[in-house]
């Protein structure tokens, strides 16, 4: 579960995935493998990687694309490399459809991240 962003000194944001808490960093390349990736999450260096240059909103999505990667690990699911483009796509999905609903639902937020 995602439970909080930090920002440190340099404003680069921090991302806790429990336990771990990951940097995040804009590089040219966030996979070195492969050209077209937006987007790469390096649970080895904790490190969520977004492509320069995207605009806000695209940012956005793969940002949320890469933490829901890591939740989905964090709980131990791991597919089959035949599964991984199903995977993949509910992943975009669940990033689309997560953006849609905190930009249009701003008393749902307030609710969620309401100090109890």
């Amino acid at each position: 579960m995602v439970s909080k962003q930090h920002f440190n000194k340099g404003n680069l944001m921090k991302i806790n995935i429990d336990p771990v808490i990951y940097d995040v960093q804009y590089v040219d390349n966030p996979n070195y493998d492969e050209d077209e990736i937006f987007g790469y999450i390096d649970t080895e260096n904790n490190v969520i990687k977004i492509k320069k240059g995207l605009d806000n909103t695209r940012k956005k999505i793969i940002l949320l694309h890469e933490v829901f990667h890591g939740m989905l690990l964090k709980c131990g699911l791991n597919l089959k490399e035949e599964d991984d483009d199903m995977f993949e796509q509910i992943i975009e999905c669940l990033s689309h459809s997560t953006l849609s609903l905190i930009n249009h639902n701003p008393e749902l937020i307030k609710f969620l991240t309401k100090k109890e």
